[in-house]
Formats: structure tokens, C-alpha cells, sequence
């Protein structure tokens, strides 16, 4: 997932951050005019907002950030695919960030949207964060105490997870494809989440087709980021047929953010 580092930001939204969120729906002529502009701003100003502080791993404020995503997956009909409910637990044991406690549970949220297909398409993003700048990652040279938002890093990306997860919901078209969706906890402590899922998976791997992850998506200036381009011969083929509407799209070849 996120492997930058970050300082403490505002939320001045300009309308910018709300169209990079939207940058893969516009892309596609089928989906740019069925995305929803304030539902996106609604879920990144409640992910990013004050009050979750930061959203670490551990934290109820992170816990209430599992909740806000688990209704969402059950407004949009979403099927529960974790191993309690949406909630797949596990005990994240901290590898790459020292801090006090070096284990905490965390929590993926799994939703599917089963359209009775042979393979399945993952959509993930992580909703954890650096919390009150304990966790690492900070660019502060004095982190500690101060609220970390993420509101790019990562309440875009799981903004984009649910709008996707929105859509193809209350699309009438059934895709040929399953729709896995996944909200991964504790990345910021080491990529902790999706490494759980991958070792502990809730539905059979060998179904899964691709992922596609969408992580710090907000940072909109005129150009989309996709990268993994080269992790796959087909992403070519796709992804040169994308109308970019005067965006600028920089391919990254390797699979690492």
C-alpha cells in the first residue's frame, strides 16, 4: 500500500481532490456520469476528519471508521466475506514501525458483490492511517501529538473503493465478474492487513482474476497514477484505450507505490 511519507494536512478541499477520486469513473465514458461528487466529499471528510484523529490502527477511532464502511457495505447490499460479518480480525503484530505497544487487533472489512461469475475482481484500499503521528511515516520532524487526517493518504482510496462499490451495486448491467471489496487495516505498520488476507484469504484465491488498489488517489494535479502497469500483459491493452479528458496519465511499470 502506502509506502510514502506524510505531514498533517488540512481538509481545504478544493474541487480537485474530489476529481481525482473520481479520475478512474471519468475515464470510462459508462461511469463518469453516474459518479456522485458529494457522496465521495461526504466519505473523505468523515474518514479524514478531526475527531477519528488520524485513524491508527488500535484506536476506537479507527474501530468507528470500520463501522461508517461496514454500513456503507450494507447499504449497498454488499455481502458479508470476512470471518465475523464484513469483519475479518487478526492480531497486528508491528514489524516496520516502532511504537509503545507492538500488538493491537485490526480489523479488514470485507464486502462481495456476487454477480455468480467464475473469477473475481479484488478492489482494495487501506482506511488505517498514522493517528497522533505515534505510527511512523510522518514528515514532521515533531510528530508526536499532532492529528495526522490522511485525507489522501488514505480516506481518497477507500472513498474510491466505495464509490466503485456504489456503482456496480446499483448498476441494472451484472458484470461477468464477482466484486470483492476490501478495506485493509494496519498497512501502515507494515502492509499487516493485506498480508492477512492473502495468508488467510476469505474467499479461494485461484478465483481471484486481479486487484485493483486505490491508494492516495487525492493528490490531483492534472495527471492520473497508475501504477503495476507492467504486472500483467493485458494492463497495456486496457488501460492505452482510456480516454484521458486532458489528463495526464503516468504509467508505472513495477508494482510498488
Amino acid at each position: 500500500m502506502a509506502q510514502m511519507k506524510k505531514t498533517p494536512c488540512n481538509l481545504n478541499f478544493r474541487p480537485s481532490w474530489i476529481l481525482i477520486v473520481l479520475a478512474l469513473l471519468a475515464c470510462a465514458p459508462a461511469w463518469g456520469q453516474y459518479a456522485q461528487e458529494r457522496q465521495v466529499s461526504k466519505h473523505i471528510h468523515k474518514l479524514a476528519s478531526d475527531k477519528m484523529k488520524g485513524r491508527g490502527t488500535g484506536s476506537k477511532e479507527l474501530d468507528k471508521a470500520a463501522r461508517y464502511i461496514q454500513k456503507q457495505f450494507i447499504k449497498y447490499g454488499l455481502e458479508p466475506r470476512g470471518t465475523e460479518g464484513y469483519r475479518q480480525t487478526f492480531t497486528a503484530k508491528v514489524s516496520r514501525v516502532v511504537v509503545e505497544d507492538s500488538i493491537r487487533q485490526a480489523h479488514n472489512i470485507v464486502g462481495l458483490l456476487d454477480n455468480g461469475a467464475e473469477h473475481t475482481i479484488v478492489v482494495g484500499a487501506h482506511y488505517d492511517h498514522l493517528g497522533m503521528g505515534t505510527q511512523g511515516g510522518s514528515r514532521d520532524s515533531l510528530p508526536q501529538g499532532k492529528i495526522h487526517q490522511g485525507a489522501d493518504d488514505n480516506a481518497s482510496g477507500v472513498a474510491g473503493l466505495l464509490e466503485v462499490a456504489r456503482y456496480f451495486a446499483q448498476n441494472e448491467e451484472i458484470e461477468p465478474y464477482n466484486l470483492l471489496f476490501i478495506a485493509f487495516s494496519a498497512e501502515e505498520l507494515g502492509l499487516l492487513g493485506s498480508r492477512h488476507f492473502v495468508e488467510q484469504p476469505t474467499v479461494p484465491l485461484q478465483d481471484v482474476h486481479f486487484m485493483l488498489n486505490f491508494d492516495m488517489i487525492g493528490r490531483y494535479d492534472q495527471q492520473l497514477a497508475i501504477i503495476g502497469y507492467g504486472t500483467s500483459p493485458s494492463w497495456p491493452g486496457i488501460f492505452d484505450r482510456l480516454d484521458p479528458r486532458g489528463l495526464r496519465i503516468h504509467r508505472g511499470h513495477d508494482g510498488s507505490g
